[in-house]
């Protein structure tokens, strides 16, 4: 074997961890801004939502400038991960301020992640009906558990498995317990 073949494939995989690394602190950046989102959004600080969201998908942006040279990255768990919480943290965004579940577009978000992602708004939907029962407020409790019915209703057709499967049955889960708070506040 030649060293000139040798030394290619050296800097060959040289070049995919260094992507590799810069990947993970951009997914990880974008994970925690998504997150930080959702949170903003509980305490009714649409402003800083936002501002969260935007720095989120330029990390994101990045994040998808390396997967382009370096295609296996797109499939790594971090990535993932940070593109499942994104879809999370912007379909609750867009639920919060346009009261509708939206198609997330804004990056090359899989089935699998969007799914995901779509499970996982079911819970921060249940910190929103507390909220809003903890104030008495029956007609967005209601609004609510029929949006949350409406995505489990829609998920129960896909046959999941897995991890999927996992955050399917946490959002039954979910529905169940706006289920209970609804049937408190109706008894009050």
């Amino acid at each position: 074997m030649s060293k000139h073949i040798l030394r290619k494939l050296q800097q060959s995989y040289a070049e995919l961890q260094t992507a590799r690394q810069e990947a993970y602190v951009f997914s990880q950046e974008a994970l925690r801004l998504s997150k930080q989102a959702i949170f903003y959004l509980h305490e009714n600080k649409h402003k800083e939502a936002s501002h969260a969201l935007r720095d989120a998908e330029k990390r994101l942006k990045k994040l998808q400038k390396i997967w382009r040279t370096f295609d296996r990255i797109r499939y790594e768990g971090s990535t993932h991960a940070a593109l499942e919480e994104y879809a999370e943290a912007k379909t609750y965004y867009v639920f919060v301020e346009k009261g509708r579940i939206n198609e997330v577009k804004d990056f090359e978000v899989s089935d699998e992640e969007y799914i995901g992602g779509l499970a996982d708004v079911t819970g921060e939907l249940v910190r929103r009906v507390v909220m809003l029962a903890t104030n008495h407020d029956g007609a967005g409790v209601d609004f609510i558990h029929g949006t949350v019915e409406t995505i489990v209703e829609h998920l129960l057709g896909f046959h999941l498995t897995g991890h999927l499967r996992q955050k399917f049955d946490d959002a039954k889960r979910n529905l169940h317990k706006i289920e209970d708070i609804r049937y408190q506040l109706k008894r009050q």
